[in-house]
């Protein structure tokens, strides 16, 4: 039953991405270049310039997921900081653009992925606003 449930999730995260594929791209180059100013204004005056140098160098390969999962962990130094702000809406976005496109979670709907396309989306445009 288990299998049946997760092979469905499989196809309709499949089926989801290639019905979006231009928008997610279009996304995912949008969250790599929000990674960037993170990493190159942001984490550049909180995290010591080794993890920096490693975080620029998963920007340039566009390891969103590397990135994300290296970034998550680094909550509390943005905190304690004070600098969390920006952190924490791109982690969001890159949250709920990953929930949009994967099989992870047995509830997920195509509904609800579009939901999830969307709000990172929004949330995108305003980290792009905060830096224009």
């Amino acid at each position: 039953m288990l299998d049946k449930r997760y092979q469905a999730q499989m196809d309709q995260a499949e089926t989801f991405s290639l019905g979006n594929q231009q928008a997610m791209i279009d996304l995912e180059t949008r969250l790599v270049l929000m990674a960037a100013h993170l990493v190159n204004q942001v984490a550049i005056q909180v995290l010591p310039s080794a993890d920096v140098l490693q975080l620029q160098q998963l920007v340039a390969c566009r390891k969103l997921s590397e990135l994300y999962s290296s970034l998550r962990s680094r909550a509390g130094d943005f905190c304690v900081k004070g600098m969390s702000g920006f952190y924490w809406v791109w982690i969001d976005a890159v949250s709920a653009y990953s929930d949009s496109r994967n099989a992870r979670w047995p509830y997920m709907t195509p509904e609800r992925r579009r939901i999830n396309l969307d709000e990172a989306s929004r949330l995108t445009i305003e980290m792009e606003r905060v830096i224009a």
